[in-house]
């Protein structure tokens, strides 16, 4: 089950039926039971909210959570309704330790994660630096980086040698709303740990 929540009241709901259905295509699936409405009751706390169910988001088999293709759907709308800062909630999982992405950046798209017990989740807060989908790509694991050996300067060498550098990169989205999705499925094993896979 999906639940789609855009902080913009404004929001055309064809528009986002159109990415509801087009985020389960992506997956190969199809948003099955979709309904798009203007959600809340208070007239200065309204949101645009989908409900659906589909497949394909997460393979547990394989450890996978397609975050890719939750972005690539959202992203390409113009101003006003451009969407660049998202909140991806799956709720009642757990990380998996050396499966579960934690952090990943590119030219494209900057990425966090985050657990909760309670309540229990693991949460993906997600800014993306383009509004091009086919530039987005999110790994659907953790993968082990590559080693990279750094070979030692020439003594015949007349420049410096190069040094590796850990850079920490911060990006904040100036505008689009915040998109959050809710993903109900089993429950993972509990404890203050990420779990273990076998």
């Amino acid at each position: 089950m999906v639940t789609i929540t855009v902080a913009d009241k404004d929001y055309p709901l064809e528009l986002l039926k159109a990415q509801s259905q087009k985020m389960a295509s992506i997956l190969g699936s199809e948003a099955r039971g979709l309904s798009v409405m203007l959600s809340g009751s208070d007239p200065k706390f309204k949101f645009v909210k989908a409900n659906f169910a589909t497949d394909g988001i997460i393979d547990r088999e394989n450890g996978v959570v397609r975050l890719e293709a939750i972005v690539r759907a959202m992203l390409g709308v113009p101003a006003p309704h451009t969407i660049s800062a998202f909140l991806i909630t799956l709720e009642n999982e757990a990380p998996v330790e050396k499966q579960s992405l934690q952090t990943f950046s590119s030219d494209a798209v900057v990425l966090r994660a985050h657990a909760s017990e309670n309540p229990k989740g693991l949460e993906y807060r997600i800014v993306a630096l383009t509004q091009d989908p086919e530039k987005v790509t999110i790994p659907g694991r953790f993968n082990e980086p590559e080693r990279k050996v750094v070979k030692e300067a020439s003594p015949h060498s007349s420049g410096p040698g190069w040094v590796p550098l850990a850079l920490i990169v911060v990006a904040g989205a100036s505008g689009g709303a915040l998109v959050y999705f809710a993903l109900s499925g089993r429950s993972s094993r509990g404890g203050n740990r990420p779990a273990q896979r076998t």
